[in-house]
């Protein structure tokens, strides 16, 4: 019995010591290469975690790893570095959905694997805009395809600008024109809680199957300012929280149906002053 013990403490340790180190890989979309940082697991599911570009990235980075441990392979990828951009809000919100697209096609093409698309702040507007774009080349191409599952966020602000106090939000047309699957995690702290109820009507109208937990106590998951004890905590278990995701998002994939992506003749000037 004892043999049996240290034996399967054994085939633990090294299943844990066995994992692949991460390893930059380039995905070309059109004549830009995409610099991603792969982090290798032998599991079925692929997320595609583009980053803000805002801020350190130790806490993805370290959830990334944790992820790979757990069987699920992550593709980190900074757009605005890789693409020479200003890092900042207004490059996400102006970031083009193909290349989010173009790295699903590829990640199943290299792999063969289940694809979700995380994003986190604004991110999330490249996030589903790559979605959106996916769909419609394959509803272009008359090609049907199941692999994408659809999105985790993480307190998205998809709004086209920081409403000022007492208005109405003005969100992007992506979050019309979005009808994946989406599992959204919302820090009770952070600036965009108020405006949860307004995002979740949105998207819902255009037919989003959406799931909301709510994290208590928690205003930047993945700023290393916050270190509050419940955002510590939370920060813990997320790794397993996305697994779950991912679990049930694999069991209602993505319409192949894209809805129309309404782009916006002007944008409303915002009511706050971001050069500030």
């Amino acid at each position: 019995m004892q043999l049996i013990t240290l034996l399967f403490a054994f085939f633990v340790s090294f299943c844990v010591f066995a994992q692949e180190s991460p390893a930059e890989l380039l995905v070309p979309v059109d004549d830009q290469d995409l610099t991603v940082v792969r982090y290798p697991a032998e599991g079925t599911h692929l997320v595609i975690w583009p980053m803000p570009g805002m801020g350190e990235p130790t806490r993805m980075l370290e959830t990334a790893e944790k992820l790979s441990g757990m069987g699920v392979e992550v593709w980190l990828v900074d757009l605005a570095e890789s693409l020479f951009l200003i890092k900042g809000p207004q490059t996400m919100r102006a970031m083009d959905g193909k290349y989010v697209s173009a790295l699903i096609e590829a990640a199943h093409a290299k792999t063969g694997k289940t694809i979700t698309v995380i994003g986190r702040g604004y991110a999330a507007i490249p996030a589903l805009r790559g979605i959106q774009h996916w769909q419609q080349t394959r509803q272009n191409s008359g090609v049907t395809a199941s692999y994408l599952s659809g999105a985790i966020l993480f307190s998205p602000e998809l709004y086209a600008t920081v409403p000022a106090l007492g208005l109405e939000p003005v969100y992007e047309p992506i979050v019309d024109a979005t009808n994946a699957p989406i599992i959204l995690y919302q820090a009770e702290k952070g600036g965009n809680r108020w405006q949860l109820d307004k995002l979740l009507s949105r998207l819902e109208k255009g037919g989003a199957t959406v799931y909301v937990q709510v994290m208590p106590g928690v205003t930047g998951l993945f700023y290393d300012d916050d270190e509050a004890p419940a955002t510590l905590d939370t920060l813990k278990k997320v790794p397993a929280r996305i697994v779950r995701s991912l679990d049930l998002l694999e069991k209602m994939p993505t319409p192949e149906q894209a809805l129309p992506l309404v782009e916006q003749t002007a944008t409303p000037a915002s009511g706050l002053d971001l050069e500030l």
